[in-house]
């Protein structure tokens, strides 16, 4: 049996050569985000001296223009590319999954609450998506812009960026506290949804039922409880 992990990548391994090259952009444009404040600097070193000429200013200004458009473009064509091999992958992943469902036995159909199929179907894949696309492209940013940041920082001053580079294991481990409890979270948020769905799928398929035994005020106060939960998960 295949784990879930390699299965992930599998989907991934398609679209790879989609992937790399928006890795490629995703560089290139994380690069052209930190050499504007290079020229800040530059134009603030300028004006410190006397003799500053409004052409030299507005050399420097017009670099930060151009390089915040290279910045905007590579941008936007890694995020075209990322994520539409996410879309591409969820697309096969929801296609997979549903004739899977199809050649299930009867049996197992009675043993599995509808609700929480529906929710697999729908809502977990969409953030299996969102894992796929969003995730890495924003993963991919944070970690060059992290690395182009410190090596221009380096080229500035190397006690300033190790003073600066304290701060980061505490917020490394801040951040690693909070994503689990966000996870752990995140996983009862999902358990909920799938029993709200399941409530709503019973409701519907035993419709007549309810109305021959005047159920419906009672299942709706019953499924508004679900949707409160629900709510409060998510908040």
């Amino acid at each position: 049996m295949t784990s879930p992990r390699s299965t992930f990548f599998h989907y991934l391994a398609r679209y790879r050569l989609q992937l790399v090259a928006g890795a490629v952009l995703a560089a290139g444009s994380s690069l052209a985000a930190v050499v504007p404040p290079r020229f800040i600097g530059a134009i603030i070193d300028s004006l410190g001296r006397a003799g500053t000429q409004f052409e030299d200013v507005l050399r420097f200004a017009l670099l930060i223009v151009g390089f915040a458009a290279l910045e905007a473009s590579l941008r936007a064509g890694a995020r075209y590319l990322m994520l539409d091999a996410s879309r591409k992958a969820e697309y096969r992943m929801r296609n997979d999954l549903f004739a899977h469902l199809q050649r299930m036995h009867l049996a197992y159909f009675q043993h599995q609450r509808i609700g929480d199929l529906m929710a697999r179907m729908t809502n977990d894949l969409t953030w299996v998506r969102q894992m796929m696309g969003p995730g890495i492209m924003q993963g991919s940013f944070t970690i060059m812009v992290f690395v182009f940041a410190v090596l221009s920082m380096l080229s500035v001053s190397v006690k300033l960026t190790i003073l600066a580079m304290i701060l980061m294991p505490l917020a490394s481990i801040t951040f690693w506290y909070i994503g689990r409890t966000v996870h752990v979270r995140f996983e009862r948020l999902q358990s909920q949804f799938g029993d709200m769905s399941t409530k709503a799928q019973e409701n519907f398929s035993g419709i007549r039922v309810v109305k021959a035994f005047s159920q419906e005020s009672a299942e709706t106060d019953d499924f508004a409880r679900v949707n409160r939960e629900y709510f409060r998960r998510a908040v």
